[in-house]
């Protein structure tokens, strides 16, 4: 079988990082055409994988739109028996509609997060609220097949009306190959200059994200256990803001800024606690918390809010089950002061990766679309 894989967003995005790794497992089985944008195009050819990647010439979101006719262009010159589209988002799903009511093309669509959850959570203008929350549930309900990352996202299309035979849970997974554990602990330290015991947060800054969670544990940490460092390895909107934090709390901060993707595993083998902080909404129930599955493959012992999947995926000891910074800051304060307890969250995480890889979540896809 050939697949046309269209992509919504450009090479560093979560979703575009999700739908190329499954799309690879996917061509060990059938022939793939992967479409994307980037900044800097890299075709990643190989055999069954072909990469059609246009260049980003406009700043976002203007592209995203120009980038629909280029997607529609594809969809209707190249040959397939089945359109993958990433996210029920016009720039991406209307080319395969159209295709779809042209070409008469099955379309499978993967469903990462709950669109209007997210954007609820960054404007109040209620207009483009209600007018993306329509497109959203009509994309989902377009499908001839759903793939979702979470059981919430089941649940909210069952309620929509999609049969259930048509929905598979796919979520989101990790490369064992570039995040593993790494005997460049020191030298990473010694790199960056950190010392004493690290916890360690990585990914976009973001507010949706609520780090701030983390930020107010610090403190309740800093009373039980001496030489603590929090570590914030990435860049975003939101840095500002967790500075002024930081510096309200007291609290010391490193920002180590944006870091290589390649260079990220062996920086998170650095930390002696790395932190997965959700809120109990939708948003985070949603989703399928890739930090954790990258954290668990590393086998620093993890410590995050049981939303979600993350309360599957997470070990009892290190699940915090509520959003409040002093239960998060006990856990982490219990690791911190109890090697033995460290070193069972290791082994437990070690174990717990392998049912998160990208190989045996692709695998799933495969039975599903097959």
């Amino acid at each position: 079988m050939k697949i046309l894989v269209l992509n919504a967003f450009g090479e560093r995005a979560a979703t575009t990082i999700r739908m190329k790794h499954l799309s690879k497992e996917l061509s060990k089985h059938h022939k793939i055409v992967f479409v994307s944008y980037a900044e800097n195009p890299r075709k990643l050819h190989s055999r069954n994988f072909h990469h059609v990647v246009f260049k980003q010439f406009l700043p976002s979101p203007f592209y995203h739109f120009f980038q629909m006719f280029l997607k529609l262009f594809v969809c209707l010159f190249k040959k397939y028996d089945v359109i993958y589209v990433s996210k029920p988002l016009p720039w991406a799903l209307f080319p395969a509609l159209i295709a779809k009511a042209i070409r008469k093309k099955p379309i499978i669509l993967d469903w990462d997060e709950h669109e209007y959850a997210i954007i609820s959570r960054v404007t109040r203008f209620k207009l483009y609220l209600k007018l993306m929350g329509v497109i959203e549930k009509k994309g989902v309900m377009s499908a001839d097949k759903l793939v979702v990352v979470s059981p919430y996202l089941k649940r909210l299309a069952l309620r929509w009306g999609v049969s259930k035979k048509k929905i598979r849970v796919v979520q989101n997974g990790v490369n064992i190959k570039e995040f593993k554990p790494s005997s460049s602990k020191e030298e990473v330290r010694k790199k960056f200059g950190l010392g004493g015991k690290i916890v360690m947060f990585v990914g976009a800054l973001r507010k949706q994200f609520d780090i701030d969670i983390l930020f107010k544990s610090m403190p309740y940490i800093h009373e039980e256990v001496d030489n603590v460092m929090l570590v914030i390895v990435g860049r975003g909107e939101y840095e500002g803001e967790l500075r002024m934090l930081a510096n309200k709390l007291h609290i010391p901060v490193t920002f180590l800024g944006y870091q290589p993707y390649k260079n990220v595993p062996s920086i998170m083998n650095a930390a002696d606690v790395v932190v997965a902080p959700n809120r109990n909404n939708n948003m985070n129930k949603s989703r399928s918390p890739v930090k954790i599955a990258e954290y668990m493959a590393v086998g620093v012992p993890v410590v995050g809010n049981a939303v979600g999947l993350a309360d599957e995926m997470l070990p009892k000891k290190s699940k915090v089950l509520s959003d409040q910074p002093d239960e998060m800051a006990e856990k982490i304060i219990n690791i911190l002061s109890n090697r033995s307890l460290a070193s069972e969250l290791r082994s437990q995480n070690k174990l717990r990766v392998k049912k998160y890889t990208w190989k045996a979540l692709g695998q799933e896809l495969n039975d599903f679309i097959s």
